[in-house]
């Protein structure tokens, strides 16, 4: 149904354009590039992990050794699933298996900053985000939020840094041409007139506490300017219960 919803088939979409030539950075947990009904449409060779040694949520072999040069392309594989399902919306191929993505002839690179944990740490997610810039990507989509704050507090020095760094790094790509995408979130929260945090921080385990919020306060990447930030809905059109909503 979500495809029928956005008119991705063969009677709609499809028959205008299937996405070649287009490349889409997966900025997530990975990619399973074994899959078959990914691996056709895979870049593996533009691929890379950008897991650091010390983040202590990752399994050892996510973790490139390699470092920027990328070497390493079983460091991208996806230990967690999310950003496989990720890239199966995306760009699934046409080819009698499983689904179609929307675009079904894309180019998908995984870019990998979130870990086995499932935690997707600033440093990790800035560094994907400047290499998709070098790269020229065309996309990068981000199915996440920033760890470890999901509201990040202008008035807290520690927070003023992260949506620093994560502007700065989006402003990077954006202005080398790569379209930012980014699922608003699935906290049911209005993110023009937010109240509450109650997940944040969410690493070290038990360190979150409840605090209130403001409009000095937002979620990275998806109340930047630059993000093209998208709500979920459901088979009706309608704005999807666990979704967030609206912008500051």
């Amino acid at each position: 149904w979500d495809m029928r919803i956005m008119n991705a088939s063969p009677s709609a979409s499809y028959g205008v354009n299937r996405g070649a030539g287009a490349t889409v950075g997966i900025i997530d947990t990975g990619v399973d590039f074994t899959h078959p009904d990914i691996a056709p449409n895979m870049d593996l060779g533009l691929s890379c992990s950008f897991i650091t040694p010390g983040n202590p949520t990752a399994d050892p072999s996510e973790i490139d050794p390699t470092g920027p040069a990328c070497a390493t392309k079983s460091a991208t594989q996806d230990l967690f699933g999310h950003g496989t399902h990720v890239a199966g919306i995306v760009g699934a191929p046409i080819n009698g298996i499983g689904v179609a993505g929307v675009a079904p002839e894309a180019t998908i690179v995984s870019l990998k900053v979130c870990t086995a944990g499932g935690f997707c740490f600033t440093q990790e997610v800035v560094d994907a985000l400047i290499y998709a810039g070098d790269k020229g990507l065309d996309v990068a989509n981000l199915s996440l939020f920033a760890d470890p704050f999901l509201f990040n507090c202008r008035n807290e020095a520690d927070q003023r840094a992260i949506v620093k760094a994560i502007s700065r790094a989006t402003r990077y790509a954006t202005q080398r041409g790569v379209v930012v995408v980014a699922a608003a979130g699935n906290e049911s929260n209005d993110l023009a007139h937010p109240e509450t945090d109650e997940i944040s921080p969410d690493f070290p385990p038990g360190a979150a506490v409840t605090r209130d919020v403001g409009n000095q306060c937002v979620v990275l990447p998806q109340e930047l300017p630059s993000v093209a930030t998208v709500s979920a809905i459901g088979p009706q059109g309608i704005l999807s219960f666990y979704s967030n909503y609206g912008l500051g």
